[in-house]
C-alpha cells in the first residue's frame, strides 16, 4: 500500500505489440479469453489462468496439469481467442507461444501438444494441424499457416489439443501476427520474366581458323543439348525391381526419351547394399550396371542416398550394434563406397529424413549425424553432399519448412558441409502454388541450391494429372533457387494401388505402358517452350550472337566442304544469377581446323563489282594513250598506214574497238 497522502502508482501499461501483431495473451490479469474443454471423461486435468507458476517474462502465465492423460489430442483442449482476417489477400498467421513442461514420471514419453488451426465458417474442420514437441525448459515455439483469400472475414479459432500425454504445462505470451503474403497463381503467372532472368543469357559465338584468323563465313547450326537445370528420374536397379528384362528394358529407353539425369532411388541405401555384414557384391554390381548405363546416355553423374537413421528397415544388423561399432561400421561403409562410386555419383543425399527417422541420433548423439557428413566429404571431395526432408511442401503450415531451415542452419554451424537441399515432394489432388512457393522463399535463405525428389501426383485423373504437373516444373524452373526436379515414379505397372490400377497413379505411363497427357506436357516444355535452337548464316562480323538458356550445346558450322562440330557449356554462375537479364554478354570463342579461305561477304558484291568496271575502263585508257603517243612518234602502230593525221585517227579508233584486252 502506498504512504498515507500519497497515490498509488500506477501498473506500468502493457507492452506496445509490434507491427503486424493483431494480439498478445499475457494471463496478467485475466484469462485472456481462453477456454478449456474436454470432450470424455476418461482422464482428468487442472487448468488455471492466470497462475504465477506458469509466468515466463511477466508475473503469470497459463498452467495446466494433465495427471490422467486421455490418450487422444483432442479430447482435452483449450480454446484461445478467435482471428478474423483482415487482408483482402492471402496472408500468413504467425502464431507463437512460449512453453515447458515437466514429466510427472521419469517413464513418461516426450509430451507433446497439437496446435488446430479451424475455420469456424466450415464445419469446424482443421485447415492445419501441427504437433509440437514440449522440453522441460522455455521454448519459443510457433506455428504458420496459409490463410486463402476464402478465409477472409472468417472466425479462425486456435485450439491447443492436450489430451495426448501427462505432465505439467506452462504457456505464456502468445502471440498472433498476420503478413500478407504474395498470391501463389500471381507468382505463377510471372514466371516467363523470372525464366528469362535467372534461366537464360546472351552468349556470343566466335569462331576462328587454325591460324586464329576470324571465321565469317559459311552457315551455323547451334543447339540446345542438355539443359543445366536437371530433369531427372528416379531409377530402380534390375536387381531392386525384380521386373522382367522386356519392361526394365522398356524403362530405361523411355527414361533416356525424357530426361538428362537419375537417381539411384535407394540401392545405395545401406539396409538395401549391405543386407548383411560385408554382402556387398550383389549391390555393387547392380549399382554398377546402372551408373554405366546412365554414362553411355551422355547424364550427368548420378545421385544417391546412403542413410535413413535406421527408420527404414529396423531389423537391419545395424540397428542391433552398440553406438561405438555403429560409428566406426558407418565411417568404414561411406570409405569404402564412396571411393567405389566417385566420379560416377555426384550428389550424395547423406541422411535422409533428419527431422523424422532420429533413431540412430537420439540413441547415439548427434555427433554420428555431424560425422557422417564430414567423413563423406573425405571420401569425395568433388561430390555435392546434400540434405533430404519429406513433408517440407505440402502441409498446410509453414512450422515444417522453418525447422528444416532451422535444422539445416544449426548443422552447417556445426561445420557440416552442407551442398545442396533436398525436399522430397510428394502430392495427393493439387498442387497448391502459394504453399510450395512460400516453403522454398524459406529454405532459399540458406543461399543453397535446392532439389525437388520423388516428386509424384497421386489422385487424379489423367488430365488434371497433367495439369498439375506442368504447374510444379513451372514453379520450379521459375524459382532462382531450384536446381532440379526429380521424377520419382515413372510407370504405374509397378505399383498396386487402386489409384494406379485406375489410371489415377503417379506414374507418367498407365501400366498398359500408354503415355498419360502429362509426358506431353513435359516434352513440350523441355523439347519447344525451353529449348534453344539457332541456324543462320555466319553474320559479316564472325560473331553469333544467342539468347539461350544455360547448359550444354551442340554446334555446327558448314563452308562448302569444310565442316567443324562441337560442344560447349554455358554455364550458370549461382553469385551473378542474382542480377538474371542484366549480365552482359559472354564470349565462347570455338577453333576450327580449317585453312585461311579467301573470300569477300555478299554485302560487298556491288562495291566490288564497280571495282572491277573502273579497272576495266582504266587499263582501256591507258591503252588507248599509248596506242595514240605511238603514232604521233611516228612509230605506225599495228593497222595503221602513213596518212593525214585525221585519217590516222579513224583508223586508230577502228583498230582499238577489234584490240583484245
Amino acid at each position: 500500500p502506498a504512504p498515507p497522502g500519497t497515490a498509488a502508482a500506477a501498473a506500468p501499461p502493457p507492452p506496445s505489440p509490434t507491427p503486424g501483431v493483431l494480439q498478445l495473451l499475457l494471463f496478467e490479469t485475466s484469462d485472456e479469453d481462453v477456454t478449456p474443454e474436454t470432450l470424455a471423461s476418461n482422464g482428468s486435468w487442472t487448468v488455471s489462468i492466470p497462475d504465477a507458476r506458469a509466468a515466463h517474462t511477466g508475473a503469470k502465465g497459463l498452467y495446466v496439469m494433465v495427471d490422467q492423460p486421455w490418450g487422444v489430442p483432442s479430447l482435452a483442449r483449450l480454446l484461445l481467442p478467435r482471428y478474423v482476417p483482415r487482408a483482402d489477400r492471402e496472408t500468413l498467421l504467425h502464431l507463437s507461444f512460449y512453453a515447458k513442461v515437466e514429466k510427472l514420471r521419469a517413464l513418461d514419453p516426450p509430451p507433446t501438444v497439437t496446435m488446430a488451426i479451424i475455420d469456424l465458417h466450415q464445419t469446424g474442420e482443421p485447415i492445419a494441424v501441427e504437433e509440437v514437441r514440449i522440453t522441460d525448459s522455455w521454448q519459443l515455439h510457433y506455428v504458420v499457416i496459409d490463410l486463402k483469400r476464402e478465409h477472409v472475414g472468417h472466425q479462425i479459432r486456435p485450439y491447443l489439443y492436450m489430451g495426448l500425454h501427462a505432465g505439467i504445462f506452462s504457456f505464456d505470451d502468445f502471440e498472433y501476427k498476420e503478413i500478407a503474403i504474395e498470391d501463389g497463381m500471381g507468382w505463377l503467372q510471372r514466371a516467363p520474366e523470372r525464366i528469362q532472368a535467372h534461366r537464360m543469357r546472351r552468349f556470343e559465338l566466335c569462331f576462328v581458323d587454325r591460324d586464329d584468323w576470324p571465321i565469317d563465313y559459311g552457315t551455323i547450326e547451334v543447339k540446345l543439348a542438355r539443359h543445366d537445370f536437371e530433369m531427372g528420374v528416379a531409377l530402380r536397379t534390375r536387381l531392386e525391381s525384380r521386373l522382367a528384362a522386356g519392361d526394365y528394358e522398356w524403362i530405361l529407353r523411355t527414361s533416356a526419351e525424357h530426361f538428362w539425369s537419375g537417381t539411384l532411388a535407394s540401392q545405395l541405401q545401406w539396409s538395401v547394399y549391405e543386407p548383411a555384414q560385408n554382402d556387398i557384391e550383389a549391390g555393387f554390381a547392380a549399382a554398377g550396371e546402372i551408373a554405366r548405363w546412365s554414362d553411355e546416355q551422355g547424364w550427368r553423374p548420378l545421385s544417391a542416398s546412403l542413410f535413413d537413421g535406421g527408420g527404414g528397415d529396423r531389423d537391419h544388423w545395424t540397428n542391433q550394434l552398440a553406438c561405438h561399432e555403429l560409428e566406426a561400421r558407418l565411417h568404414a561403409r561411406i570409405s569404402r563406397d564412396l571411393a567405389a562410386f566417385k566420379g560416377r555419383v555426384g550428389r550424395y543425399e547423406v541422411w535422409k529424413d533428419t527431422l523424422r527417422s532420429r533413431e540412430w541420433i537420439d540413441r547415439c548423439g548427434e555427433e554420428l549425424l555431424i560425422n557422417a557428413w564430414k567423413w563423406a566429404r573425405e571420401a569425395d571431395s568433388n561430390a555435392t553432399l546434400c540434405s533430404s526432408e519429406g513433408d517440407v511442401l505440402t502441409p498446410p503450415t509453414l512450422t515444417r519448412a522453418e525447422a528444416y531451415h532451422n535444422a539445416l542452419w544449426g548443422l552447417a554451424a556445426k561445420g557440416v558441409p552442407l551442398g545442396a537441399i533436398g525436399v522430397q515432394a510428394h502430392f495427393t489432388g493439387e498442387v497448391d502454388a502459394s504453399t510450395v512457393k512460400h516453403r522454398l522463399d524459406v529454405l532459399h535463405e540458406l543461399r543453397k541450391p535446392i532439389y525437388i525428389t520423388e516428386f509424384t501426383i497421386s489422385g487424379l485423373e489423367p488430365a488434371q494429372h497433367a495439369y498439375e504437373f506442368e504447374k510444379l516444373l513451372r514453379l520450379a524452373f521459375s524459382h532462382e533457387a531450384v536446381a532440379g526436379v526429380t521424377v520419382g515414379e515413372l510407370w504405374d505397372g509397378t505399383l498396386t494401388t487402386a489409384d494406379a490400377a485406375a489410371g489415377r497413379g503417379p506414374g507418367l505411363y498407365l501400366p498398359n505402358k500408354a503415355a498419360k497427357p502429362a509426358v506431353q506436357r513435359l516434352d513440350a516444355l523441355w523439347g519447344e517452350e525451353w529449348s534453344t535452337h539457332v541456324s543462320r548464316v555466319m553474320p559479316n562480323d564472325g560473331i553469333v550472337a544467342v539468347d539461350g538458356f544455360y547448359g550444354v550445346y551442340t554446334y555446327e558450322l558448314r563452308s562448302g566442304d569444310q565442316v567443324c562440330t562441337g560442344q560447349f557449356e554455358l554455364a550458370r554462375n549461382l553469385s551473378e544469377a542474382k542480377n538474371g537479364r542484366y549480365l552482359p554478354p559472354t564470349r565462347i570463342k570455338l577453333r576450327c581446323d580449317w585453312h585461311l579461305a579467301w573470300h569477300y561477304p555478299i554485302w560487298g558484291t556491288p562495291a566490288i563489282i564497280s571495282l572491277i568496271s573502273v579497272g576495266c575502263l582504266f587499263a582501256c585508257y591507258r591503252k588507248r594513250s599509248d596506242l595514240i603517243r605511238k603514232v604521233d612518234d611516228g612509230r605506225p602502230a599495228k593497222g595503221f598506214s602513213r596518212r593525214g593525221r585525221g585519217q590516222r585517227l579513224r583508223m586508230a579508233d577502228t583498230e582499238m574497238e577489234d584490240e583484245p584486252y
